[in-house]
């Protein structure tokens, strides 16, 4: 069915049916001649402008809204005319004393141009306002010492802070996409990215430590964390993530690990009796020779259970001496007395221990052997 049928039938004609849908789109519209005079307007244009029909018609548009012809919809009107193009413009202009945005779409039409336009103020406010977040965001994440990332939903990284790119040496937005999986330790990468993959997948937190190589060609150890953030359906919408240095804290635990295997490889070896106790007298740890001695077990011993394999006649002298030094005064102790042996036999021990400080000189332990 042809339009003209469709107007029939309806019982006007194709161009009053072309002016009342004209008068009835939410949009602005204007028809211009070849000298921009304007030789139309819908309801829609002049509820926007304000004036009656009568104060607009015939008017060049230069005329009908002054300082018009050194805004952007100037050259788009010209370019349009002249090469009988479409084109569309956006531009900021001043109407009753406030700023409007307005969003025109502008059409060859005859020997003139047909332009629709439309209030778009809202929009370009959210948008101001989105940018504006954006570079809170921004500075506030370049202001902390961490790394700060985002990904989108399929763990795209598409944003690193400036502490990324200050660490790894590398330049601005040489981060995005799947360019950082370069600068993990080879070793690393398996456990990382099945990690990630199963966070991406079920939208658990995602917590893991990897090596990263520092601008300094350093591999240090790195703490990554992650959370999703999800919109009012619960969909998750962006990805936002931390990367702390932790090397020295590695390290240190490395060191210390090391430190407690050779101590406990030279304590098991050596031919005496050997008990470590916290600063409140409890013995938490003996050597295997204590043990063979005694005959006993470490859950019959710790705390102050070794009081079982003294000698009665001596046991409340060696525990208010033990108390009064280690526990009350926290100093060097020593002192003799029997101690049971697994064949039941007393053998005499002479046994000392000294106290164990930290830097600011405060005492974690006693360490000692008979």
């Amino acid at each position: 069915m042809e339009q003209s049928d469709v107007a029939n039938l309806a019982g006007v004609s194709l161009r009053d049916a072309g002016e009342f849908i004209l008068h009835a789109i939410d949009e602005g519209f204007i028809l211009l001649d070849h000298e921009f005079r304007i030789r139309c307007i819908n309801d829609e244009a002049l509820r926007l402008d304000g004036r009656p029909r009568s104060a607009i018609l015939g008017l060049t548009y230069w005329d009908a809204w002054p300082g018009s012809e050194n805004l952007p919809v100037a050259k788009a009107f010209r370019t349009a005319l002249r090469d009988r193009s479409r084109t569309t413009v956006e531009q900021c202009c001043r109407h009753d004393g406030q700023e409007l945005w307005q969003e025109a779409r502008v059409f060859p039409f005859g020997e003139g141009l047909a332009v629709f336009y439309k209030n778009i103020t809202e929009r370009k406010l959210a948008e101001q306002a989105i940018r504006e977040s954006e570079t809170k965001f921004r500075n506030i994440a370049d202001a902390i010492p961490q790394i700060v990332w985002s990904a989108r939903p399929d763990g795209f990284a598409d944003y690193f802070n400036r502490q990324w790119y200050n660490y790894t040496g590398l330049p601005e937005n040489r981060g995005e996409g799947e360019a950082w999986l370069n600068l993990f330790h080879p070793d690393d990468q398996p456990a990382l990215m099945a990690r990630w993959q199963h966070s991406l997948a079920t939208g658990a937190p995602y917590e893991v430590e990897f090596r990263i190589r520092h601008h300094s060609g350093q591999y240090r150890w790195t703490l990554g964390r992650a959370l999703p953030v999800r919109n009012e359906q619960g969909e998750i919408v962006r990805w936002m993530g931390t990367s702390t240095d932790i090397h020295e804290r590695v390290m240190a635990e490395e060191a210390r690990r090391i430190s407690e295997s050779e101590f406990r490889t030279l304590a098991e070896n050596i031919p005496q009796l050997a008990w470590m106790a916290d600063r409140n007298g409890d013995i938490f740890w003996y050597n295997n020779r204590w043990f063979a001695y005694t005959g006993a077990t470490l859950d019959e011993m710790k705390g102050w259970g070794w009081q079982k394999v003294h000698h009665p006649d001596h046991v409340e002298r060696v525990v208010a001496l033990y108390r009064k030094r280690i526990v009350e005064e926290q100093c060097m102790w020593e002192d003799t007395f029997p101690l049971r042996g697994a064949d039941g036999q007393y053998r005499w021990f002479l046994s000392r221990a000294m106290p164990i400080c930290d830097e600011d000189g405060h005492v974690l332990r006693a360490d000692t052997g008979p």
